[in-house]
């Protein structure tokens, strides 16, 4: 009995995905920009920098064509860095903390009306190192570097996404 329970929970679940898949249901996107923002050109100091590159993939992933166009909008990145601040070194026994902060700075500008003037976003995040562990030796720095930049990128984006009738 339960084996033809089973079945039949199996079907009537894959009917139920098939007449919704039939009927055009689709999924909504959570991260879709303002039709005003749908061509969005980055303007950025380095254009061709990890940044900048990782800022204009995650726009593509949004359906943002970031060619410039006659009336499209414009994302002016100013400035970006990361800093970190020096550990208060004690013996060589005991881990060392790092605090690494990215920040970035961006205006938008639509229609050559300026909607955001320099807007700062800044992220931050601790790194510890093991007591003998080098700093320039292991891939931790990289990969924190590529979490902070998706950090400020996805923060951006919801600054983006709640501008009020842009």
């Amino acid at each position: 009995m339960t084996f033809f329970l089973k079945k039949w929970v199996l079907a009537l679940c894959l009917g139920q995905c098939l007449w919704l898949s039939g009927c055009g249901f689709h999924l909504r996107n959570q991260n879709t920009l303002p039709a005003s923002l749908q061509h969005l050109e980055v303007i950025s100091t380095h254009p061709y920098g990890d940044f900048t590159k990782q800022l204009t993939r995650e726009l593509a992933l949004l359906k943002t064509t970031s060619t410039a166009r006659q009336g499209s909008a414009q994302l002016f990145i100013h400035e970006h860095n990361l800093k970190y601040r020096l550990p208060i070194i004690g013996s060589s026994q005991q881990a060392r903390i790092y605090r690494y902060t990215f920040s970035m700075t961006y205006s938008l500008k639509l229609q050559q009306h300026t909607v955001i003037n320099h807007r700062n976003i800044t992220v931050s995040q601790l790194l510890t190192l093991n007591q003998n562990a080098l700093l320039t030796t292991n891939n931790q720095l990289d990969l924190l570097t590529t979490e902070l930049q998706r950090a400020a990128i996805n923060q951006l984006i919801n600054e983006l996404k709640s501008l009020p009738h842009v």
